[in-house]
C-alpha cells in the first residue's frame, strides 16, 4: 500500500466511526477530516514539545503568530485537497467498503491503536515538560 492509500484508509475508518457514533449522521466526512487535522496538530505540537524539552528552553514564537497560522494551513489545505475537492471522499468510502469485513475490523483496530498512541505521546510530552527545569 502507498502512503496515500494508508492515509485514505485512516480517513475511511474515522468516517465510519463518525457515521456510527454521531446522531444525526451528517457531515461525517468533515468530522473525519477535522479529526485527522487535530491528530496531525497533536503530532506537530508533540514534536515542538520534544524539541523544547531537549533544548531545555521554552520556544518563544514572539508576537507574530505567522508560524502557527502557517502550520495550520500546511495541514488543513492538503486535507481539503485530498478529501473534499470534487468530493473525493465518496470514492474513498466506496473503495474501502468493498474490502472484506474482517480486513476492515483489523484495520479499525490498527487505526484506533494509532489514535491512542498519538494521544499517549502528547500526554507523555506534557509529563516530560513538567519535569524540565526551565531556564
Amino acid at each position: 500500500m502507498s502512503i496515500r492509500s494508508v492515509y485514505n484508509y485512516f480517513f475511511y475508518q474515522l468516517y465510519k466511526f463518525w457515521e456510527s457514533a454521531s446522531t444525526p449522521k451528517v457531515w461525517s466526512e468533515w468530522k473525519a477530516t477535522l479529526t485527522i487535522t487535530v491528530l496531525e496538530l497533536f503530532l506537530g505540537f508533540s514534536g515542538l514539545f520534544y524539541f523544547t524539552i531537549f533544548r531545555g528552553k521554552s520556544v518563544d514564537a514572539g508576537d507574530d503568530n505567522f508560524i502557527f497560522v502557517f502550520f495550520v494551513i500546511a495541514i488543513v489545505l492538503p486535507n481539503y485537497l485530498l478529501f473534499h475537492r470534487r468530493n473525493q471522499w465518496r470514492d474513498i468510502i466506496e473503495e474501502f467498503d468493498k474490502w472484506p469485513s474482517g480486513k476492515n475490523i483489523t484495520g479499525g483496530i490498527v487505526v484506533a491503536a494509532i489514535v491512542i498512541v498519538i494521544f499517549a505521546n502528547l500526554f507523555f510530552t506534557f509529563f516530560l515538560m513538567s519535569q524540565v527545569r526551565w531556564q
